[in-house]
């Protein structure tokens, strides 16, 4: 009589995607979630890593302290300093969900290699591109001409795509090889001074001063009348403002 050795529940498990948030790649992972990516300093075919730093902050915030608190309907005065930290939390939590920034700001995309083809820039709407250098496979600075690449900033995201008459050139093999310096954000009115805020969507400023509110009149996550949560328009608002990639 011959006896059958069922497979063991490992070999039947389906591989799993694993994200590796530090550097914003996936792996294929065979018996665990949430199994950091391993390192390389070449990534892998079709794979990019990259990193996204501020350069420059934004030089002012989306709403006024003023606006904030008639929103809320807060009138004591000696609480402004905590309403502008508020109201600078609430900015960065919306641009974070949504990838849409509202006042023009800088930032540092650093990736390990060029990708094939575009490099999408991950925050919108993308006013311009800055530069774009790059470590040759000396491993000396470059900047690469404008004349090399287009810009795209009517897509969101935008991006950057060689011209068709050249490619990306080939870099040092190593960590951060290319970095570009971008600008996104709405764009400052005409009027002296200008109101960098101006053009930033009703929907965003709604959605930062909503939050504001929530957090000002509860300070902690638990209250003795239990959870309180941000009232469900908060993820309409937000869903209105995500830059979805096609």
């Amino acid at each position: 009589m011959s006896i059958i050795i069922p497979p063991s529940r490992a070999q039947h498990q389906r591989p799993v995607v694993a994200f590796a948030p530090k550097r914003g790649s996936y792996v294929t992972h065979k018996y665990a979630m949430f199994t950091p990516a391993r390192r390389e300093t070449r990534p892998a075919l079709g794979e990019t890593l990259m990193a996204i730093t501020i350069v420059t902050p934004p030089a002012s915030l989306p709403v006024t302290v003023a606006e904030a608190k008639t929103f809320g309907h807060i009138v004591d005065d000696d609480e402004d300093e905590l309403i502008e930290n508020l109201i600078a939390a609430a900015r960065d939590h919306v641009e974070q969900a949504t990838g849409r920034i509202m006042v023009a700001t800088e930032f540092l995309l650093s990736l390990d290699c060029f990708p094939r083809n575009e490099v999408r820039l991950p925050r919108s709407p993308l006013i311009e591109v800055a530069s774009v250098t790059y470590d040759d496979t000396d491993g000396i600075e470059r900047t690469l001409s404008p004349t090399l690449y287009t810009v795209d900033t009517s897509s969101e995201p935008g991006w950057i795509v060689p011209t068709p008459t050249t490619r990306w050139p080939a870099t040092y093999d190593g960590i951060n090889a290319v970095r570009i310096q971008f600008i996104s954000g709405y764009v400052a009115d005409d009027n002296s001074p200008p109101d960098l805020a101006a053009h930033v969507p009703a929907r965003a400023k709604i959605a930062v001063k909503s939050l504001v509110a929530h957090w000002y009149d509860t300070r902690t996550p638990i209250s003795d009348k239990g959870w309180h949560v941000a009232p469900y328009t908060m993820d309409r608002l937000l869903n209105g403002l995500r830059v979805w990639r096609l």
